[in-house]
C-alpha cells in the first residue's frame, strides 16, 4: 500500500494531466490544493509523465550500456553509473537528478510513505531505462540501476538540492 503502489483516482490523474500539458500548473495555482489530500494522483501523474516520455529518461543511446553495467557486482554498478552520467543529455541528466533526489526524500520518510528503495526502484526502474517496452529481465535490470541511483543519491548528485530556493541548474555549477 505505498504511496507509488496504490493508483490514483482516473478522473483526477486525467484532469492534473492536463492540466501540466497546458501548462496551467504552478505554486499558486488552485488546482493544487485540490490535489493536497489525493497524493495517489500526483503520484500516477508522475509514473504517467516517466511513462509517456518520447524516449525513456536514461536514453536509447545508453540502453544497452545501463543493461551492461546493471548486470555487474554493485561496486562496479556504482562506479560504472558515475561514469555514464555525464554521457547522458544534459537535460535528461538533471531531470534524472531531480527525481533520484525526490526518491532519497520518499525513502528518508520510509515510515509514512510505506516505500523501501525496493518498492520504488520497481516502481521506477522499468520506465526509466526502457519506457517499459523491456522484457521481464531488463526491467528488473531497470531497478537494480534506480536502487544503486537512489541508495548512492549524494555520491551520484552531490550538489544537487532541489528544495533550494535557488535555481535548480544553478546546484549543478
Amino acid at each position: 500500500q505505498g504511496l507509488f503502489r496504490v493508483s490514483g483516482n482516473n478522473n483526477r490523474i486525467r484532469r492534473l494531466k492536463a492540466a501540466f500539458d497546458a501548462h496551467q500548473i504552478n505554486n499558486s495555482s488552485l488546482e493544487i490544493a485540490e490535489y493536497i489530500n489525493d497524493p495517489h494522483s500526483v503520484c500516477s501523474v508522475l509514473k504517467c509523465y516517466l511513462r509517456e516520455l518520447p524516449e525513456p529518461l536514461m536514453t536509447h543511446n545508453l540502453h544497452s550500456d545501463w543493461i551492461f553495467i546493471a548486470k555487474r557486482d554493485p561496486d562496479y554498478r556504482k562506479e560504472a553509473i558515475y561514469r555514464l552520467l555525464p554521457l547522458m543529455p544534459e537535460v535528461n541528466r538533471y531531470n534524472l537528478a531531480y527525481l533520484i533526489k525526490f526518491l532519497q526524500l520518499i525513502l528518508d520518510y520510509e515510515e509514512y510513505t510505506k516505500m523501501s528503495v525496493g518498492n520504488l526502484s520497481i516502481v521506477f526502474g522499468p520506465n526509466l531505462v526502457d519506457a517499459g517496452n523491456g522484457t521481464e529481465s531488463e526491467n528488473v535490470l531497470g531497478s537494480k540501476l534506480v536502487e544503486t541511483l537512489i541508495v548512492n543519491a549524494d555520491f551520484f548528485f552531490p550538489n544537487c538540492n532541489f528544495l533550494k530556493n535557488e535555481s535548480f541548474q544553478d546546484d549543478f555549477s
